[in-house]
């Protein structure tokens, strides 16, 4: 299923047609030479060269995009691989999300936007050294259940170490272990810790060599990692995240507006079929909706400016918008309203959706319908959307 960034890629694509195509034809023209690197064919010595043609490669999206290749395994004949990511820079997802949307097909390749978790569990601290950049001074990390559904990871550093650099460690070993892509759904905070206030096993490295307990203790938590964030997973509501809106109990809020740049500060009052997402929404946690959701579904929402000629200030009035673009959503199969608020210059409907694009159509056909001419907003929670927003029309086509 498209989700929230593939729809915001495909609108970025448009743009920044140029500069997709100019960095996979400079690809295209070195896939040969960076095959031989990692199939170890390549006998030029040329692979410090390796850095210097992604670059080129990347041109001005150097400084946002990040790169990392996986040779293939000879055992299972995989492709290379190649991760074009923005990390957790969540804000540059549509723009990675495009670039590999824009790939060829290139034999011997394939691509993606996040770093896959390793094949096996050795040597984890090294290549958290190799992706810091720096020795690691890590001895020891746990994982503990986070705010809405959140993996909260705790790093121990030796004695001594001060700063905030075993908890990102522990960070970066987590991402390792599980790969970026759960990484960005589920890490919540990360935090620093001495050696001596825990009994993390095989953290005092008295038995065997250091690479022997760096082995035993990254094994057990890769373990404990995995377990936490499968028993998270399993917690996951099954079945449409919108349950109907005529049988479903509502939680109400009274919130207290802002003048912040948040799209929904104005909102002073709140009603919702599901309190859990609503409550991380308004605690200010990062929003995935794989968190709240086993759907293939993405979370939206209407805002609609009140005017003159539609106030809002009965109760019936939003009632009547958000349970008639609820029937038209169930209608088509394409999701339902699971929230509105209203706000103290806009009125909101959120939905969950299959389809960006036709939700977007059938909403725009109920604003038109309920002559609703002021400025509509589509909003999207999802990490690096939640400061969007796009433009709607009553009469049908999205700007």
């Amino acid at each position: 299923m498209a989700d929230a960034y593939d729809f915001w890629a495909e609108r970025l694509a448009r743009a920044e047609q140029a500069v997709l195509a100019s960095f996979w034809e400079h690809f295209a023209r070195h896939a040969a030479f960076l095959y031989g690197i990692f199939s170890g064919t390549d006998r030029s010595g040329a692979a410090g060269d390796v850095a210097e043609c992604m670059t080129d490669a990347l041109g001005p999206l150097a400084d946002e995009i990040f790169w990392e290749f996986s040779a293939a395994d000879e055992a299972t004949g995989d492709d290379h691989f190649l991760a074009l990511t923005p990390e957790l820079y969540h804000a540059k997802r549509p723009l990675a999300r495009a670039l590999i949307a824009a790939a060829p097909d290139l034999p011997g390749w394939k691509f993606g936007d996040a770093r896959p978790p390793p094949q096996s569990d050795e040597r984890l601290l090294e290549n958290v050294a190799a992706r810091a950049f720096r020795d690691v001074t890590l001895v020891g990390a746990a994982v503990r259940e986070g705010t809405h559904r959140t993996v909260d990871v705790l790093g121990f550093g030796a004695d001594g170490v001060a700063g905030d650099e075993p908890g990102d460690e522990a960070g970066l070993l987590f991402s390792l272990i599980v790969g970026e892509a759960l990484e960005r759904d589920w890490l919540g905070e990360i935090a620093t810790e001495p050696a001596s206030a825990t009994r993390v096993p095989g953290i005092a490295r008295l038995l065997g060599g250091r690479d022997q307990a760096d082995e035993a203790w990254t094994t057990a938590f890769a373990e404990e990692a995995r377990a936490l964030l499968a028993a998270l997973q399993d917690s996951v509501p099954q079945g449409p995240f919108a349950p109907p809106r005529d049988s479903a109990s509502h939680a109400l809020y009274d919130l207290a507006p802002t003048d912040g740049a948040w799209p929904r500060a104005d909102l002073f009052r709140y009603a919702t079929t599901r309190p859990d997402y609503a409550k991380a929404r308004f605690d200010g946690a990062p929003i995935a909706a794989a968190r709240f959701t086993r759907a293939e579904e993405s979370l939206i929402g209407l805002r609609v400016a009140r005017t003159p000629i539609a106030t809002f200030d009965a109760p019936e009035e939003l009632g009547r918008l958000a349970g008639a673009i609820d029937a038209d959503l169930r209608r088509q199969g394409l999701g339902g309203v699971f929230g509105e608020g209203l706000g103290r210059a806009h009125a909101y409907v959120d939905a969950a959706v299959n389809n960006i694009p036709l939700a977007i159509a059938t909403i725009e056909r109920r604003l038109g319908q309920f002559g609703l001419g002021g400025p509509s907003h589509l909003l999207f929670d999802e990490l690096g959307l939640n400061d969007l927003t796009l433009p709607l029309s009553s009469t049908g086509g999205f700007h």
